[in-house]
């Protein structure tokens, strides 16, 4: 089957459930990131929509870890800053997810859930403000072998602050590609709507690390 089928089977899937594939070894055994033990770093460049702030640039470092064959844990954590003469951003924030996935012929599709705090401070003509919260977010995504060792995965998140309404529906693209067993390289752009606030594409390039 060749890449274009298994997209189209695989968009298929996704709106139909996980159940409506039959559970099967996956075609490609070596693509992809989930099911497997990683580490990496990125750097992220986001771009703000219509705000006071144009751009933030950061880095971030995750941790991948399957718990069994449909269950892995990961954490991650970013930072990013932007300054200019009037306004400036520092943002920090500690993520966990569990992710559950089951795999067939065309891939994993998966649930995932997500718990975090985050650090934000401010600087508004010269004054400090700072904005700190819990976070959820409930995910649900495909990754598609597009090749022996390449991936796409496509994934849909809703999440929110537990003290501020901060309704955030995100679209997020990834491309990872496997260089050697322990070596991955990874990019992905994100499209994030947030209630009450500007929207703001995240454009994510990184390494990762099998261990």
């Amino acid at each position: 089957m060749n890449s274009t089928k298994k997209v189209v089977f695989a968009a298929g899937a996704l709106l139909l459930g996980p159940g409506s594939l039959p559970a099967q070894p996956a075609t490609t055994a070596e693509a992809g990131l989930i099911g497997r033990r990683h580490a990496g770093l990125d750097f992220t460049y986001d771009h703000y929509n219509s705000a006071v702030i144009d751009y933030a640039f950061g880095a971030a470092a995750a941790l991948n870890l399957p718990v069994n064959r449909t269950i892995d844990l990961s954490f991650r954590y970013d930072l990013s800053h932007t300054n200019d003469s009037n306004y400036g951003l520092n943002h920090n924030a500690l993520h966990a997810t569990v992710l559950t996935y089951r795999r067939n012929e065309y891939g994993n599709a998966y649930f995932a859930g997500t718990l975090g705090q985050s650090w934000n401070r401010l600087k508004t003509f010269g004054v400090l403000s700072r904005d700190d919260d819990a976070l959820w977010a409930l995910s649900t995504g495909y990754e598609i072998p597009v090749g022996a060792v390449t991936a796409i995965n496509a994934r849909l998140s809703y999440g929110d602050a537990f003290r501020r309404n901060k309704k955030t529906l995100r679209y997020r693209l990834e491309a990872n590609h496997w260089f050697s067993s322990d070596f991955a390289g990874v990019a992905s752009v994100s499209y994030n709507q947030v209630k009450n606030a500007p929207d703001t594409l995240l454009y994510t390039a990184g390494l990762r690390w099998a261990r």
